[in-house]
C-alpha cells in the first residue's frame, strides 16, 4: 500500500466519521435528547447540592451519626447489616444507603465495604429490573405502558439511559426506576453497564460523608 493510498483511506474515515457525528447529533437534537440531558443533569446537580447541605446541617448540629453507628448497627453482625440493604435496593430503595456508607466508616478498610455496599445496590438494581419485566407480563400493566401512558413510557425508552445514570447518582430510591425501566424493556446490557454509575455514588458520597460526618472512624 502506498503512502498516498494510506492517507487518502484516513482522510475518507476522517469524512465518514465527521458525517456520522453530524447525523448522530441532529437526530438527537431533533429527538430533543440535549433539552432532556441539560434539565435532569441540572436536576441532579441540584438534588446533591440540597442533600449534602442537608447532611451538613444533620451531623453539625442535630444528629451524631458516628454515635448511633457504634451504639446501634454494630452490635448486629455485619452480614445482617449488608442484607438488609440488599433487601432495600432490591425491593423498595427506601432505606438511605448513606447510613450504611457511614457504618462502612467503623472498619478498619471502608472502601473495601463500600465496594461490597455497592455491589449489593448494583445487584439490587438488577433484581428490579428482572421483575419489572415480569410486570410487563401482567395485562393491567401492559395496557398502562402499551396504551394509557403511551407517551410518557415512550419517553422512557427513548431516554432511559439518561434517567438511569441520573437515579443511580442521585440520593434517591434507585430501585423503583429499575422496575420501570424493566418494564419498558429497555435493553438489558445496556442497563447493566449503565447502572455501574452506581458505584460512582458510592464512592463519591462516601468521600463526602467521611469528610463532613463528625467524628467518624472505627468505634
Amino acid at each position: 500500500m502506498t503512502k498516498g493510498h494510506s492517507t487518502n483511506s484516513l482522510k475518507r474515515r476522517k469524512r465518514n466519521l465527521s458525517k456520522y457525528l453530524e447525523l448522530f447529533h441532529y437526530v438527537n437534537k431533533k429527538k430533543g435528547f440535549y433539552t432532556f440531558l441539560s434539565q435532569n443533569i441540572w436536576k441532579l446537580i441540584i438534588t446533591i447540592a440540597i442533600f449534602m447541605g442537608i447532611f451538613w446541617v444533620l451531623t453539625h448540629y442535630v444528629f451524631d451519626f458516628n454515635h448511633f453507628v457504634c451504639t446501634h448497627l454494630n452490635q448486629y453482625p455485619a452480614w445482617l447489616i449488608m442484607g438488609i440493604l440488599f433487601l432495600s435496593e432490591s425491593f423498595t430503595g427506601i432505606l438511605s444507603p448513606d447510613v450504611f456508607i457511614v457504618w462502612a466508616k467503623s472498619f478498619e478498610h471502608p472502601y473495601r465495604i463500600v465496594f461490597i455496599l455497592a455491589s449489593l445496590s448494583y445487584i439490587g438494581g438488577v433484581i428490579s429490573y428482572s421483575y419489572g419485566r415480569l410486570l410487563y407480563n401482567i395485562p393491567v400493566v401492559k395496557y398502562w405502558i402499551d396504551e394509557k401512558f403511551q407517551q410518557q413510557f415512550r419517553l422512557l425508552k427513548k431516554f432511559g439511559g439518561v434517567l438511569i445514570v441520573v437515579s443511580a447518582l442521585a440520593p434517591l430510591p434507585f430501585s423503583p426506576t429499575s422496575v420501570v425501566t424493566g418494564a419498558v424493556r429497555y435493553p438489558f446490557k445496556s442497563y447493566l453497564l449503565l447502572a455501574t454509575t452506581r458505584y460512582l455514588r458510592f464512592y463519591g458520597y462516601a468521600w463526602f460523608l467521611y469528610l463532613v460526618v463528625k467524628n467518624s472512624g472505627p468505634c
